[in-house]
C-alpha cells in the first residue's frame, strides 16, 4: 500500500489550469459500471467487489452492499461507491441512425440517378426526329415515337400536304411506326422524296392511260389533195368513149 495513497494531488476549484483525466471504455446493454474512491478498492479485493456487484438487485443495493463490504473490513478511508446500470448503450439507436442514412443515401442516389437519366433522356428525345402519320397527311415530329404513362415523347413540328392516300401500303405502314430519321433537314428531305415519288408516279400513270387512248381509236383516211381531184377529172373527160361504150352495150339491135 502505498504511503502517500492519501496524498491529494489535483482537486477542482484549486486550480482554475487543472486537468482532468479522461479515458474511454466500452460498454454495452446490461453492464453494471461501478466508481469508487480507494476506501473501498484498498479494502475490498477486486474479486470480492464484483461478487457483490453481480448478485445485487439494483445499482443501489450493490452501493450499499459494497459499502458494508468496506466497513467489515475495517473502513480505515472515506469509501465512496457509485454503481450505473447500463439499460441503453445506443446501439439500437445507432442502428436506426445508420438505417435512416443509409435510406437516405439510397434514396438521393436513386433521385440524382433519375435526375441524371431523366436529362438524358430529354437531350435524346430533344434531339430525335421521324416522319409519321398525321391524319391524313405526313408530319414532321420532334422527339421519339413512344408514349411514358400515356404522355407522347414527340411534338408535331411541321405538317404537310404529301396524302398518305398517295403513297404506297409499305410506306404508310412505315409512317404510322414512324420513320426515324437524324435531323430536321433531313426529315424534309425525306418528305420531299415522297412528293417527287408521287409525282413520277402519276405521269407514268398519265402516260400509260394516254397510250391506251391511242390504241383503241380508229384510223384516219388518207386525204385527198386538190390536184390529185383535178386530175382524176381530167382523164374522165378525154375519154368519152369509155361513156359511150357504156351506152353501146345496152342497146341490142
Amino acid at each position: 500500500m502505498h504511503p502517500s495513497r492519501s496524498v491529494i494531488t489535483r482537486a477542482l476549484g484549486s486550480d482554475p489550469d487543472m486537468y482532468a483525466d479522461h479515458f474511454t471504455i466500452g460498454v454495452s446493454t446490461g453492464d453494471r459500471i461501478i466508481l469508487c474512491s480507494d476506501g473501498l478498492s484498498s479494502m475490498v479485493e477486486d474479486s470480492e467487489i464484483e461478487a457483490v456487484a453481480v448478485s445485487s438487485a439494483t445499482p443501489q443495493a450493490a452501493a450499499d452492499n459494497l459499502v458494508s463490504a468496506a466497513l467489515t473490513e475495517g473502513g480505515h478511508d472515506n469509501i465512496t461507491v457509485i454503481v450505473v446500470d447500463i439499460l441503453d448503450d445506443g446501439s439500437v439507436e445507432q442502428h436506426h441512425q445508420n438505417s435512416r442514412r443509409a435510406f437516405l443515401g439510397g434514396a438521393l442516389f436513386t433521385l440524382v440517378a433519375l435526375a441524371i437519366l431523366m436529362t438524358m433522356g430529354a437531350l435524346f428525345v430533344r434531339h430525335s426526329w421521324f416522319v409519321g402519320a398525321n391524319g391524313r397527311t405526313v408530319g414532321i415530329y420532334q422527339g421519339i415515337h413512344a408514349d411514358v404513362f400515356g404522355h407522347p415523347l414527340y411534338s408535331l413540328v411541321e405538317t404537310t400536304s404529301v396524302e398518305l392516300s398517295d403513297l404506297p401500303e409499305t410506306v404508310v405502314k412505315s409512317l404510322n411506326d414512324g420513320v426515324v430519321v437524324s435531323s430536321e433537314a433531313e426529315a424534309a428531305a425525306t418528305v420531299e422524296s415522297y412528293r417527287e415519288q408521287i409525282d413520277a408516279d402519276k405521269t407514268a400513270a398519265a402516260e400509260a392511260a394516254e397510250k391506251a387512248t391511242e390504241g383503241t381509236e380508229p384510223s384516219e383516211a388518207t386525204p385527198v389533195t386538190h390536184d390529185e381531184t383535178a386530175e382524176s377529172s381530167a382523164q374522165a373527160e378525154s375519154n368519152p368513149a369509155s361513156k359511150a361504150g357504156g351506152r353501146v352495150k345496152g342497146v341490142r339491135g
